[in-house]
């Protein structure tokens, strides 16, 4: 990003954002629909339904959407994110 022109540097960065963004809500939707289908199937192992590991997997995965959503928003206000300008985060 140092090596590109200003409005290049911020339109990757900002794609950069916005992919991050949507991969933790698909992966989310996606990991939340698959506990929902696993529901009553018991684990091999203890005695716990598949579902509940899951649905971990989704708190996980939906708190990083939260994250991403507040890194985007930040980057978007301050006008550039740690991509373009690494120094200011030091």
């Amino acid at each position: 990003y140092r090596y590109l022109p200003g409005p290049a540097g911020r339109a990757l960065s900002t794609v950069v954002d916005v992919l991050r963004t949507l991969f933790f809500g698909y992966v989310a939707w996606l990991v939340a629909r698959y506990a929902l289908a696993v529901d009553n199937e018991p684990m091999t192992t203890i005695a716990w339904n598949k579902s509940y590991v899951y649905w971990l997997a989704f708190a996980g995965f939906a708190l990083m959407l939260v994250r991403s959503v507040q890194l985007s928003w930040v980057n978007w206000r301050q006008g550039y994110s740690i991509l373009e300008r690494p120094e200011a985060y030091e």
